[in-house]
């Protein structure tokens, strides 16, 4: 394919470089480059570039920042790219216009998604389109497994660090590309034929940062969990992880030598918390851990009959997080309350508020307990944000009143999920009693600045005389004189 001498062009300078007054209009041009920096709808930049020469050299770049490359089998000979302007592609194909092609020097982030079935010369016509785009730093492939042409024109992109594909089979060329940073896998296409040297050598080239594995197949084959969990071992740079199949974190906690994870994020099938927690206790750098999808974790030996107590699991809880002095943030299911305790460091503390495919959760021991060892096992000092806590009761036979402001003596921010009533059929009278029964547990606490009510399967622009109705009842009960108490 013939390239232009428009690609050699001198590459578009930051807008308040550019050579305008220094004063447009009532405000200096930084103040305008800081409001239109906001606008992120395409149709409003379209807008403003057609307001004046200042606005066009902050709007169009934002344009075509991102850019989607899309075919259909409808259309083989003109692929269609409808999120980068109308037929910018048809018009470069057809025309090599100047202009449209100095669009191009502004993209940095593109999604590649060919058709299936598309033609093999609008296919190669794409392919060869990303050697078009010399600003390019985020690469994201769908579709078909890459072929050896798109590969050789990937590895020619100096700027790419971050790379999304569905396939590992060409891992001995990445190490080629020695800015990528990120690397997102979301497949199970993988070549268990690969020599072990050949993963380890590539992830030690690469000076990965961030690693992501998600898999469209339910199951894959042992081999190539071993062959990821070799690969996140060796990338020895690597600070985030986001995998969703525990034989690959059962093959990590093998290894001798872990990366110095600061971001985890562990979201899949069954899974063997113990394992989990070995695991845990080698990355004494986390900062960040989410445990998702609550729907299929099982701690070993817990029968899932949702009637879930502390007594139900064969572990040593409760399991201190001690060994993970810089944990800020933990994201988990509800029942790992039960399982983690501290002395921990954490600023905030986040349940999950909805379940995979699951929309309403069976009926659990919702209410507060000192068994609920990750809060009230110990003081949690720095605690500031609770997020989505599936009760705000404590259980009966327990007196707290004046006990949280100890337990959580710096806590601003609390979100509560309220499972014990429908908001449309509960009288104002059981919801009065529940409001005091709060009081009873959470009062008084000074630091609190903002309180979030949730009310399950009920859309507030729907009910909102209702909701009005709930949040006037609950300061008339005086829910600890917040000033900012919303219902959603």
């Amino acid at each position: 394919m013939s390239q232009s001498s428009a690609f050699h062009t001198t590459p578009a300078r930051d807008a308040s470089e550019l050579p305008y007054p220094r004063q447009s209009g009532i405000f200096p041009n930084k103040t305008y480059i800081e409001i239109i920096s906001y606008v992120g709808q395409r149709k409003y930049l379209a807008n403003l570039a057609l307001t004046c020469r200042l606005f066009a050299s902050i709007a169009v770049p934002k344009m075509f920042t991102w850019i989607r490359v899309h075919t259909t089998p409808h259309n083989f000979d003109s692929p269609r790219v409808p999120h980068s302007g109308p037929k910018l592609l048809d018009v470069i194909r057809e025309t090599s216009d100047s202009r449209a092609l100095s669009l191009l020097e502004h993209v940095q982030i593109c999604v590649f998604a060919p058709d299936q079935d598309i033609d093999h010369s609008a296919l190669r016509y794409c392919e060869d389109f990303l050697l078009m785009l010399p600003g390019i730093n985020n690469l994201s492939l769908h579709g078909p497994a890459p072929s050896e042409n798109l590969i050789k024109n990937i590895l020619q992109l100096s700027n790419l660090r971050s790379l999304s594909l569905g396939s590992l089979t060409q891992i001995r060329n990445l190490s080629t590309l020695k800015s990528l940073r990120s690397l997102s896998l979301k497949s199970s296409r993988v070549d268990t034929g690969i020599p072990k040297a050949d993963i380890i050598a590539c992830a030690s080239a690469l000076y990965l940062e961030f690693l992501e594995l998600k898999f469209e197949e339910p199951h894959f084959e042992t081999p190539n969990a071993e062959t990821f969990a070799i690969f996140a071992a060796s990338s020895s740079n690597l600070k985030e992880f986001k995998v969703d199949r525990w034989e690959i974190l059962g093959y990590l906690a093998t290894h001798e030598v872990l990366p110095p994870l600061q971001k985890l994020e562990v979201d899949g099938p069954r899974y063997d918390v113990v394992m989990l927690y070995q695991l845990l206790c080698r990355l004494p750098t986390l900062t960040e851990l989410r445990i998702l999808d609550p729907t299929a974790w099982y701690p070993r030996g817990y029968n899932p009959t949702w009637k879930f107590s502390p007594t139900d699991i064969d572990l040593p809880i409760p399991l201190s997080l001690s060994p993970l002095p810089s944990l800020r943030l933990l994201v988990l299911p509800h029942r790992f309350a039960y399982i983690f305790t501290g002395p921990h460091s954490l600023d905030s503390l986040e349940f999950i508020r909805y379940t995979r495919n699951r929309p309403k959760l069976p009926d659990l021991p919702l209410e507060l307990s000192t068994n609920y060892y990750l809060l009230f096992d110990s003081p949690c000092p720095n605690l500031t944000h609770l997020r989505w806590l599936p009760s705000a009761i404590q259980r009966p036979g327990e007196t707290w009143y004046g006990n949280i402001r100890l337990w959580i003596p710096k806590l601003q921010y609390l979100s509560l999920v309220v499972r014990e009533y429908d908001l449309k059929s509960a009288k104002n009278k059981e919801l009065e009693t529940y409001f005091k029964n709060f009081l009873a547990t959470w009062g008084p606490l000074d630091t609190l600045r903002e309180l979030w009510f949730e009310f399950r399967d009920i859309d507030r622009d729907r009910n909102l005389e209702r909701f009005q109705e709930v949040e006037e009842l609950a300061r008339r009960v005086d829910v600890m004189g917040i000033s900012r108490i919303s219902f959603l």
